[in-house]
């Protein structure tokens, strides 16, 4: 309902039907009006999944992610990363929010602790960002005496992986990988992350 319809509504009954009275009334709401109106359209604008382009780079700046050449639609996913990394506790609740994010959905991982500041993450699927990008955010999310140890339960997609499965001693359908973390899975994203 807007404000002129709200005025009308508030008449007294016997001058409801002044033709004049109601032109008056509409003549001293219409400015209140327009500012509500310019009110709501500058805070709708700025609401992360509605901006748009100079407003995400703005948003950007004041949390302190940069554009670095990405469209509209993935700078908006890295923008509300930021915010959660700004505001994070270090808690599992708070990284699998960021998770969530990256994912697009609730992530399909688990998370357990080992030993004390050891936190182990097993992967079921793949982001939708890159690894590296994953592995660095779940890093920088938990306090920095947490060490943080990756695993891969995902199934080998590229023809390449398949060959050598093929010239491999079979294995089960999902075996954890307990080898050192240099020999792991994950040991060649290590290697990208440290560039």
């Amino acid at each position: 309902m807007t404000l002129i319809e709200e005025a009308q509504s508030l008449m007294l009954h016997q001058f409801a039907q002044s033709h004049r009275l109601k032109n008056l009334l509409k003549a001293l709401v219409r400015p209140f009006q327009e500012v509500l109106d310019s009110a709501s359209a500058l805070n709708h604008g700025h609401y992360i999944d509605d901006a748009s382009e100079a407003t995400l780079d703005v948003i950007g700046s004041i949390v302190g992610q940069s554009r670095d050449g990405m469209s509209d639609d993935d700078f908006k996913a890295w923008i509300k990363v930021r915010i959660l990394l700004n505001k994070n506790g270090g808690t599992p609740e708070d990284l699998f929010e960021i998770l969530s994010v990256l994912y697009g959905s609730k992530p399909n991982i688990s998370m357990e602790e080992k030993r004390p500041n050891i936190v182990v993450f097993t992967f079921f699927e793949y982001p939708r960002c890159p690894t590296t990008a994953l592995l660095s955010i779940s890093r920088s999310a938990l306090p920095l005496t947490i060490a943080c140890k990756f695993i891969r339960a995902v199934p080998p997609t590229s023809k390449a992986v398949i060959e050598g499965a093929k010239n491999s001693p079979p294995r089960k359908a999902f075996q954890l990988d307990v080898t050192a973390f240099s020999e792991s899975y994950f040991a060649d994203f290590h290697e990208e992350d440290k560039s």
